[in-house]
């Protein structure tokens, strides 16, 4: 049935009333919900209109129709607005409809694909939803008594299985605390450029044989060095000065950039002797016999070390963060004796494997939650064509 045949945009326009304070929502793409911004003075929310909204109303957002903003309002949103960018919709007078239902159905596949017809254009910017297109769009209508089985199936499969409320993130990371506690002692600190070598990589292109790899920041992973990730060696980033940087047993590897990774270090093995490293990976190598690399590894990993790092940051043309090896060298890092730093890393080897497993069953819920779902719904929907 046409979509505007059952439900009608309903929204009310509001005068802003200088010195109120406003809360704004905003739609997360695919289907995530609603964003329910910070309160907002009147100069803040700039020269567009706003409206008001019923409780409960299917919004659509007009701008990220195109991949998948459209979420279902509740009770938490009954003191917000939206601006014009907005379309909220309820059941026609007469109409018995789930809103439920037609949420989790623009969340399917098919959902999805039938918003981005009704909003035609060829870049980003243009892509704006059709109300007359989406009114017009077919959607699927069984009885409402099947409207509310397939609704409250989905609600249900979605809490089964997601992690309980007392495991998820307002607990502390074990391994973060953990790590945390190991390093909140009060030992002497010494730049790290005191007690380490530290240098880029950098490769001489007619020394360099064509199937040669070496490290870059993908192999880089926390506590090992992943040789499978590495890449071969190319004119696109080797360089006619400088000299080779081999990897010896010990080193202690660095990102130096890469979003999500830099700062990431890893211990190089007997595996990873002798590979090539890039300019993007700085190889620490200890002066003194008075630090361990793998000590070290795990400073930079706690938050404490996370902290230190990003205070050394710097930019480089590109606007990407990235590590230099002089403010790398000033980094100060705890330098107890050779003794203490050793029971850290024994601690550490007996509840390493514990964290990483705890690690490894909340990936395999989060696959879970990302796509038995999503799979399920659309099998409903795929059915219904």
């Amino acid at each position: 049935m046409p979509l505007g045949e059952v439900l009608e945009s309903m929204r009310a326009p509001m005068d802003l009333v200088a010195g109120v304070t406003y809360r704004r929502i905003g739609i997360y793409s695919w289907g995530k919900g609603i964003l329910r911004r910070d309160p907002a003075t009147v100069p803040e929310m700039g020269s567009m209109k706003y409206f008001t909204f019923p409780v409960p109303s299917l919004i659509f957002s007009n701008i990220q129709a195109w991949e998948g903003a459209v979420a279902l309002s509740g009770v938490e949103d009954a003191d917000h607005v939206c601006s014009s960018r907005f379309y909220p919709y309820v059941p026609k007078q007469g109409e018995d409809i789930n809103l439920g239902f037609l949420l989790e159905f623009f969340r399917s596949e098919e959902g999805v694909a039938l918003m981005r017809r009704a909003s035609p254009g060829t870049q980003v910017r243009n892509k704006v939803l059709s109300r007359s297109a989406l009114e017009a769009s077919l959607v699927p209508l069984p009885s409402r008594h099947d409207q509310d089985r397939i609704a409250a199936h989905l609600d249900h499969l979605q809490l089964s299985i997601e992690e309980p409320a007392s495991s998820k993130s307002g607990l502390p990371n074990p391994e973060r605390a953990w790590l945390q506690k190991a390093f909140e002692r009060s030992w002497p600190v010494v730049p790290l450029g005191e007690v380490f070598d530290i240098a880029r990589g950098s490769v001489l292109k007619q020394d360099a044989a064509a199937e040669t790899l070496a490290l870059g920041q993908a192999s880089v992973r926390w506590g090992f060095v992943d040789p499978s990730l590495a890449k071969p060696v190319d004119d696109d980033w080797a360089s006619r000065q400088g000299s080779h940087r081999r990897v010896a047993v010990g080193d202690l590897l660095l990102n130096s950039t890469g979003e999500g990774t830099i700062g990431r270090a890893a211990v190089a093995e007997q595996k990873d002797a002798d590979m090539l490293h890039d300019s993007k990976v700085m190889r620490l190598r200890p002066s003194s016999q008075g630090v361990l690399s793998q000590f070290t590894a795990l400073f930079l990993r706690s938050p404490q070390g996370q902290l230190a790092i990003e205070g050394i940051k710097g930019a480089n043309t590109t606007k990407q963060t990235e590590l230099g090896i002089r403010r790398t060298s000033a980094l100060l890092m705890p330098v107890p004796p050779p003794k203490e730093q050793q029971q850290v890393v024994d601690a550490w080897v007996r509840v390493g494997p514990l964290f990483e497993r705890v690690a490894a069953h909340r990936r395999k819920r989060a696959l879970l939650v990302g796509s038995i779902v999503p799979a399920a719904r659309n099998e409903i929907f795929n059915a219904m064509r």
